[in-house]
């Protein structure tokens, strides 16, 4: 009956369908907004970075990080092999060890540097740490100015790169009752690796904004040692991702698991690795950072 009034009148006939288009235009505002509002509630969901999930660690730990599947024409075949070997030696000689493995998607900056942070800060006396990486290194422009030749050297995560600072940070406050050891099968050069009859990728990825010839394994840096480097190769080399024992693996954990026995010092495995490596084959040499007195203690005790 009012719609029929005001349709009889032209006068009310125009405030009418005014007033019907203003409540259109309304309704179309409120949906706009409540969209709007439901979209950002959404993302807000979809990007807030989840909470990560810690596994306990143990007295005696090794957090082990192995990628192949890096995509762009990047992948390694023998790393997740490195850390299958590596995390057996552990297993086999101390069976109390707490093995903790992280692989491909897993191996993400966040992961990576939060579990060492934990495992550093729950340190006791008598503790033992070990960190094994197989994978890419690569080198990136210094930004604070502590690299002599302008760059930094880093790992490869799934997501980034980890630098030798980063790391660093990490590796603070470490007591000097607990052993920690550093496992890097992985290289941070630019050279080429001379032509042989085995198979192998180098486990390098070069960074287009480097440009330096000088280049260097990783070297994290340090006020005083107090935990022991082992490195896949010198500066100036890379580290071979091979075919040997009938796998994919990696030369430097190919060796270093084949010369460890219980019961020895870390400067007896390294000189242990040097029977293997170099060779006629791989040209790469493994170097031990560390000073006397973890020279001659024995390893993963």
């Amino acid at each position: 009956m009012l719609i029929f009034v005001l349709m009889g009148k032209e006068g009310f006939k125009i405030n009418f369908i005014t007033v019907i288009k203003l409540i259109i235009k309304a309704i179309r505002l409120y949906r706009k907004t409540c969209a709007k509002k439901l979209k950002s509630m959404c993302f807000k969901r979809w990007f807030k970075k989840p909470e990560l999930q810690f596994t306990p660690n143990g007295k005696k730990t090794l957090l082990s990080f192995a990628i192949n599947k890096y995509g762009g024409g990047n992948d390694l075949r023998g790393c997740l092999n490195d850390q299958k070997n590596f995390c057996k030696m552990v297993k086999d000689a101390y069976p109390d060890f707490v093995i903790k493995q992280f692989k491909d998607a897993d191996v993400t900056k966040r992961r990576f540097i939060e579990e060492v942070k934990r495992a550093i800060a729950e340190l006791k006396e008598g503790y033992v740490l070990l960190l094994h990486f197989s994978g890419h290194g690569t080198q990136v422009i210094d930004r604070n100015g502590d690299e002599t030749n302008g760059y930094d050297e880093g790992i490869v995560c799934i997501d980034g790169v980890v630098i030798d600072d980063d790391i660093a940070d990490a590796l603070r406050g470490i007591r000097d009752d607990a052993s920690v050891d550093l496992f890097f099968d992985s290289c941070f050069s630019r050279g080429n690796t001379r032509n042989n009859p085995t198979e192998f990728r180098n486990k390098f990825i070069p960074n287009p904004e480097v440009h330096d010839n000088t280049p260097k394994r990783i070297r994290i840096p340090r006020e005083d040692m107090k935990y022991a480097v082992f490195s896949a190769c010198q500066e100036h080399q890379t580290a071979a991702d091979a075919f040997l024992n009938n796998e994919y693996c990696g030369a430097f954990t190919c060796y270093l698991t084949k010369s460890f026995k219980t019961n020895i010092t870390r400067g007896e495995w390294d000189k242990g690795v040097h029977e293997y490596l170099p060779s006629s084959v791989f040209d790469q040499d493994p170097a031990l950072d560390t000073n006397e007195r973890l020279f001659s203690k024995i390893v993963l005790t």
